[in-house]
């Protein structure tokens, strides 16, 4: 039996990503930039109305900000929902619930009417690509797609657009190849991606024909033969063998387009120009040199069920059945000695919806006892609307103790499922004989961090992260503390440490607070002898702070900070570390441009 390979094409993949994961980009102008050691910040990817605007790979992002504002498009801030901070979210959804109620009431409309649709075509983007959320948004998306193969894959490049699935002999399971084809079309299509397909015996061979051939398109279903698919791709460009950039540019000057045109140059003569690479590449396109796809094992799955056969309401009931539940999987993440990062819970209602929810964990661990408190916190907000008291009377009504109440819930229960979504191997470290360091043991500090983020929501408990910026204000930001790939993609920090004097304060302020009464001027005409003037103007300096007058009795700096020019208005300050007689130490900055005295930070 031949093997048979379909090849899925995800053309322009970064921008689709961003597209699916933000609707409201996808009539805008994206560009996405990477930087260049030597030549900046360049473009690395752009939407399709973006690149009819003349927007080209390579450009600098200086030329497309004056292509952008000579084309009557204003630029927008972009900052991703989901990584937000949660202050940020609630005073952007205030900012926005503000104004529409105020449109409403200028126009004469309710509030709720007063809607109306962003106009989004004259606004432009530009955001830093992210190569490795894109592969890992890829290889999940592809993960998705074992319902049609055993075996899937990624191609081995270092920006991936495209996977293969092998395909032989699962044509009968679907009716045919077309039908195959069409359906994985159709099931990434609804999911909002746009994909390029075709089937061939080679994964070259399906490659070239998905990423070139015109019978590649969503819409089209067309059935060929060996020899007229093998006919079809000698006409395709040379780019159709996944050359490399620098073999596509010699052979465009030597004037060979086509695949036909380069099978008539004899093997001799590649060989001794460009190596083994255009005779590997043509061997595994006609199938002279197999090709292995390099499958994506999808991990071990721990999921666990109980279908209920009369139906309960009793909220004790539900308790049980899903602490056995658990005490089962535990049990196979201890032989496999792991430990769950995220669990999620189903119930499935009678003639209701069925509820839903997660319990994610700041460690791995495997534990049922404390895996059962906190899912018993979420399962009693889950059940909050539903429950209800009811009495039980049992033998004579004139007895006491014989009336008995029991929590109830107005759904009934039918089947409860509990699934490992996220779980990594449990790392065991044996401790000293003598040590009683409070640092090794982690187990208390992580079950206080498990219970906030049940009670207050995973993103209110966050910590900072270094951020690539000269701009203090800018250069962290805070993610979830409990996140199911955290401790996946945790990388230790190569963090410089500063001298005391130069040091970062532990406190950086909301926003700067003006201190320019009792301060000196810096600068001038002559830089040198202003800040001569200004070492000597702090020593006898004092600002009023927090309703408090402090005086300076040393200082060190300054410190310059200045911000790229491609990043918007240049920001230029100089830092000083001051100590006040009543022994505070602050973070103050001179704003150059302004002329103005700042605190930031406290230490």
């Amino acid at each position: 039996m031949k093997k048979r390979t379909l090849c899925l094409w995800f053309p322009n993949w970064p921008i689709q990503r961003l597209v699916v994961a933000e609707p409201n980009l996808r009539k805008t102008h994206l560009v996405l930039f990477r930087r260049d050691p030597r030549k900046g910040q360049l473009v690395a990817a752009a939407s399709p109305l973006a690149m009819q605007s003349g927007v080209q790979i390579d450009m600098p992002i200086s030329e497309v900000k004056q292509l952008m504002r000579h084309s009557g498009l204003s630029r927008e801030t972009y900052r991703p929902s989901h990584r937000m901070h949660p202050l940020d979210q609630h005073r952007q959804l205030a900012k926005q619930a503000v104004g529409v109620v105020s449109e409403g009431r200028t126009q004469g409309t309710p509030p709720k009417t007063a809607h109306r649709k962003p106009q989004t075509e004259n606004q432009f983007f530009i955001l830093e690509h992210d190569p490795i959320t894109d592969r890992e948004a890829l290889e999940k998306l592809v993960d998705s797609l074992h319902c049609f193969s055993p075996i899937v894959g990624i191609e081995q490049k270092n920006s991936p657009e495209s996977c293969y699935l092998d395909v032989t002999g699962l044509d009968a399971l679907f009716g045919d190849e077309p039908t195959l084809r069409a359906k994985a079309t159709r099931f990434l299509s609804d999911a909002g991606y746009v994909v390029f397909s075709a089937i061939a015996n080679t994964p070259g061979l399906a490659w070239g024909m998905a990423h070139y051939h015109r019978s590649a398109a969503p819409a089209v279903r067309e059935s060929q033969s060996d020899e007229t698919l093998i006919r079809e791709f000698r006409k395709l460009p040379v780019s159709a063998l996944r050359l490399t950039d620098e073999t596509q540019n010699t052979f465009a000057r030597l004037g060979v387009e086509r695949i036909e045109q380069l099978l008539a140059i004899p093997r001799a003569h590649l060989a001794s120009r460009f190596g083994d690479e255009v005779s590997r590449r043509i061997d595994q396109a006609f199938g002279k040199v197999e090709e292995p796809i390099v499958a994506r094992h999808l991990p071990a799955e721990f999921e666990a069920a109980q279908f209920i056969e009369f139906p309960t309401r009793d909220r004790e009931t539900i308790g049980v059945v899903l602490s056995r539940l658990l005490s089962q999987i535990c049990e196979q993440l201890e032989s496999n000695q792991k430990g769950a990062l995220q669990w999620r819970v189903q119930l499935d209602c009678v003639d209701a919806p069925s509820l839903e929810f997660e319990v994610n964990l700041f460690q791995p661990t495997a534990t049922v006892s404390h895996v059962m408190q906190l899912m018993e916190l979420q399962l009693e907000s889950v059940l909050q609307p539903h429950l209800r008291r009811k009495r039980f009377i049992k033998k004579k009504p004139s007895d006491k103790k014989s009336v008995r109440t029991r929590t109830v819930t107005n759904i009934l229960i039918q089947e409860i499922a509990v699934r490992v979504t996220s779980c990594v191997l449990l790392v065991h470290r044996q401790r000293e004989l003598f040590d009683e360091s409070p640092r090794l043991d982690k187990q208390e500090l992580a079950h206080l961090i498990n219970h906030l983020t049940s009670r207050l929501g995973q993103e209110s408990i966050v910590y900072p992260t270094l951020q690539a910026g000269a701009q203090p204000e800018f250069s962290f930001r805070y993610k979830p503390l409990v996140d199911p790939k955290r401790m996946r993609s945790r990388k230790r920090a190569n963090v410089k440490t500063l001298s005391h004097r130069l040091a970062r304060p532990l406190r950086l302020l909301e926003e700067a607070v003006e201190i320019s009464n009792g301060m000196p001027e810096v600068g001038g005409r002559n830089a040198e002898t202003g800040m001569r003037s200004a070492e000597t103007g702090m020593r006898s300096a004092e600002f009023r702070y927090q309703n408090s007058r402090h005086r300076i009795s040393r200082s060190w700096g300054p410190e310059r900070i200045e911000t790229a020019w491609w990043n918007g208005p240049t920001v230029r300050r100089d830092y000083w570390r001051i100590e006040t007689e009543a022994g505070k130490h602050f973070w103050v900055y001179f704003d150059l441009r302004r002329r103005r005295w700042f605190l930031q930070g406290e230490f």
